[in-house]
């Protein structure tokens, strides 16, 4: 039909930035927020410092305390950014070490206090909270980390005279739930938002002062080879929930690695040095947007004949594709839902047509299927995955 495609982002992704490059695409950069409001400040919290000095409060530096002091004083709301729900997402025996983990996946399960049970998050498996420890009978079970819950929790101790809520998977479920959260804040009945992801994208409050992350690192060292762009892109799109209307924001980020390179693009607002310099990583590692990618996942309930089926498939496609072929390998959560999982990913030129590859590899699945010891297996076929 002829029509138009416009894509809109304050943060394009690599693959917007490469379509631009290679005159896929126009360009159009809006160079002034709405309403000519300014940028908000950006500032590091160094946690190595802050707990060696002892200004810690729970998992809240002074400095990101007495900022939502000032914030809440002079009238204005604050947004904290956790991207973990739950209250904690490990539970410990400090007497033994034994962590409780999902039945039927191989993950440690994630502490729900407001309903006192221990729940996957990945299939949906549930226990209850354990008063002892089941290994040695200990009752120093405690719970490590932070998630939202917790952040929640915090806040009442600190300000127990402002009212917060909190926005993630699990206070959104109803239907009306994430409308009725999102009024709160808008009306003012809600200072202090809590949040996962869900608060950084598409939310536009006048009255948000304060923006602050609690843990910034956790997204930074995730084993994924778009973490660092995807770091960037968070952190960006939550800092630019404040200030949004004639007073400039003020964003806090926490962490124990101020001097990343990221976080010193996200403190200048600088996306086109953060983008050239991770374009530059993955012409070097052949990673898109350079190449193009397809990952087969194969599964099944037996660990050692999804581990030989996957190691027979990507032997048939190195045949075929030579080196564009990488693993088998274990990804980083072998069993999900009682099924374990191998990956093989095959990397292709962005000249090669895609279909005439999907033809040649959709041949050597169709043999692979053919052999009697692995027709059981399940291949999940991803174009373009992550």
């Amino acid at each position: 039909h002829g029509a138009q495609v416009l894509l809109g982002s304050a943060t394009p992704s690599l693959e917007a930035r490469w379509a631009v490059g290679q005159d896929r695409a126009v360009h159009v950069p809006l160079k002034e927020r709405f309403g000519g409001t300014s940028l908000p400040t950006v500032e590091l919290v160094d946690l190595r410092k802050a707990h060696k000095q002892r200004r810690m409060e729970g998992h809240f530096s002074r400095t990101l305390l007495e900022a939502i002091g000032e914030t809440l004083e002079a009238g204005r709301q604050v947004i904290l950014f956790q991207n973990r729900r739950g209250y904690a997402p490990v539970h410990q025996c400090r007497t033994c070490g034994w962590v409780p983990e999902c039945a039927r996946c191989d993950v440690s399960l994630t502490y729900h206090k407001y309903l006192k049970d221990l729940h996957c998050h990945y299939c949906g498996y549930r226990e209850s909270e354990p008063r002892t420890c089941p290994r040695c009978g200990s009752e120093e079970v405690e719970s490590k980390g932070i998630g939202t819950e917790r952040i929640e929790e915090e806040i009442a101790t600190h300000f127990p005279e402002v009212k917060a809520a909190r926005m993630d998977l699990d206070t959104t479920r109803t239907r009306t739930g994430h409308e009725r959260i999102i009024q709160a804040f808008e009306t003012g009945d809600v200072q202090v938002l809590v949040g996962t992801q869900m608060v950084t994208k598409g939310l536009d409050f006048e009255h948000v002062g304060l923006v602050g992350i609690l843990q910034a690192d956790r997204m930074l060292h995730h084993p994924d080879f778009r973490a660092l762009e995807r770091t960037f892109q968070l952190l960006t799109q939550v800092a630019g929930r404040a200030g949004r209307r004639e007073d400039q924001g003020r964003v806090l980020i926490q962490t124990f690695d101020p001097e990343h390179w990221v976080f010193t693009h996200v403190v200048r607002h600088d996306a086109v040095s953060m983008a050239k310099a991770e374009l530059q990583e993955r012409h070097t590692f052949q990673y898109p947007p350079v190449v193009r990618l397809i990952r087969l996942v194969l599964r099944h309930r037996d660990p050692h004949k999804v581990r030989h089926g996957a190691s027979a498939l990507a032997g048939r496609l190195r045949s075929r594709f030579g080196g564009r072929v990488v693993g088998p390998e274990e990804p980083q959560i072998p069993r999900i839902n009682d099924q374990y999982h191998r990956h093989i990913l095959l990397k292709f030129e962005r000249e090669a047509s895609p279909a005439e590859v999907k033809v040649l590899m959709r041949e050597d699945i169709e043999a692979f299927r053919s052999v009697e010891e692995y027709k059981s297996i399940r291949i999940v076929v991803d174009v373009d995955p992550y």
